[in-house]
């Protein structure tokens, strides 16, 4: 391993552990130790294989493996659904308090997200963050960074902007989360007041894959400025994939029958410019039926919901009991499913997603290491800068002979020409001028966009 691992990406890796599932870890265990005996208790070659090789990578860096658990939800009383853990740095400046993605039972809970003020799992979440500040507080915290991954990510978002140890948290590292209710933001607002929910939603940074759908959903509390993606690579029709946050940490190489393999590395993957075609097509969707009126609205997240909640694990119903009747069914029936043939046929991303799927094409590119492109801004600098003198130069140029021309008069088989056709030349002129004018500009854009994004990537 190469480069000093960043507090965001060693969020993602303690992201990636809480999806072992592990339940053999004790208190106190380091990161390293945990892994090292991950073999005995889990499969690491099948199930478990992606989350183990990252793991066992990533803890080949001595401060990640040093890193202690505590705190783990299992043994606090909390529901299964909460599944938490805390880690601090061998030097005790750094915690991270980590919640896992959706468990058995709370589906439901995630419709309920897009609609209502708190869940009870948000609430759980929040109860679940007091507690350990509360109890690292007469110890003195360092830097404290909450994360998650999908909904351990929108919990993550929410301690951050509800609790009342909200000024612990340095930073909320949301990866692939889904956004909050309207309710939720318009309660926050209200109850903290527009500078402290300003505050609080700086502490918010999202780092989502390419074309996660997830991220997408809801009503969105991240800033813009704070959002970067990671690329990661999957078949077109692998949904699941885009939303696996061990594909951050992988990619799709060849081997040399030219067979495809999907390749785990202990680093995530770079950051690339912007969303896929999937995550665009998702984000039209969202914002149809965020405009949903209240009861659509509510009917459509149940219903499509209760299909997971049934479908994965052995609890057809969510962790309070809840589900969706047939009413909601109806609803997600009579409005959902119009809404995204419409989006699919009546938006340029859905129709972008569309073709894709028709034509089995990528939703983004997938690249290699060797593909990679190194920038040089000062080359670059110099090149705008040049464009900017030439295009300086001719219209000098260009207004010199302007000048001279309206002292001069030409005769040319008895017809008067005067100055039309040094005026015709020197429109020329100027139209380059103004061309190569935009082209600098364009150049000053790019390398402007470049540092930014370089800036962002790196200090995360």
């Amino acid at each position: 391993m190469t480069g000093q691992i960043s507090e965001a990406e060693t969020a993602m890796i303690l992201n990636t552990y809480m999806y072992t599932d592990y339940e053999y870890a004790e208190d106190g265990m380091t990161l390293g130790q945990i892994v090292g005996e991950m073999p005995s208790h889990i499969d690491t070659e099948g199930t478990y294989s992606p989350q183990y090789t990252i793991l066992k990578e990533a803890v080949k860096d001595p401060e990640t493996a040093a890193l202690q658990i505590s705190f783990q939800s299992k043994d606090m009383g909390y529901n299964e659904g909460t599944n938490a853990a805390t880690f601090t740095s061998k030097d005790g400046e750094h915690v991270y308090v980590v919640y896992r993605g959706t468990a058995d039972g709370e589906w439901m809970d995630n419709g309920e997200g897009l609609t209502v003020s708190e869940t009870a799992q948000q609430a759980e979440a929040l109860r679940y963050f007091d507690e350990v500040a509360v109890a690292l507080s007469g110890s003195g915290i360092g830097r404290l960074v909450v994360s998650g991954h999908s909904k351990g990510a929108n919990k993550a978002q929410y301690v951050t902007l509800a609790s009342e140890h909200s000024g612990y948290i340095g930073a909320c590292y949301s990866i692939d989360g889904q956004g909050m209710s309207e309710r939720t933001i318009e309660e926050k607002k209200a109850d903290l007041g527009n500078e402290e929910f300003k505050k609080r939603q700086d502490k918010l940074y999202g780092i989502n894959g390419q074309n996660d759908y997830v991220s997408v959903l809801g009503c969105a509390v991240i800033p813009a400025a704070h959002i970067l993606y990671v690329r990661t690579d999957a078949e077109t029709t692998d949904f699941a994939a885009y939303h696996d946050i061990t594909r951050m940490f992988a990619s799709c190489e060849k081997d040399p029958d030219g067979t495809e393999k999907i390749v785990y590395h202990g680093r995530k993957n770079p950051y690339v410019f912007k969303r896929g075609i999937l995550g665009d097509y998702v984000d039209e969707l969202s914002k149809g039926l965020m405009d949903l009126e209240d009861d659509k609205l509510k009917g459509c997240a149940s219903g499509a919901m209760q299909i997971p909640e049934a479908a994965f694990g052995g609890m057809p119903f969510g962790l309070d009991g809840s589900h969706a009747g047939l009413k909601d069914i109806r609803t997600f029936m009579f409005s959902g499913i119009p809404l995204i043939a419409g989006t699919l046929s009546g938006t340029g991303a859905g129709a972008s997603f569309t073709r894709c799927l028709l034509e089995n094409e990528r939703f983004s590119h997938t690249f290699s290491e060797k593909d990679s492109t190194f920038i040089r801004y000062g080359q670059l600098r110099e090149e705008s800068e040049k464009l900017t003198e030439i295009s300086e130069k001719l219209g000098d140029i260009s207004e010199g002979i302007l000048t001279e021309s309206y002292k001069l008069s030409f005769y040319y088989d008895s017809v008067l020409i005067k100055e039309s056709h040094i005026k015709l030349n020197t429109s020329a002129m100027l139209t380059q001028k103004k061309l190569i004018q935009k082209k600098a500009a364009i150049l000053g854009d790019i390398i402007g966009m470049c540092e930014e994004f370089d800036s962002r990537s790196r200090s995360w």
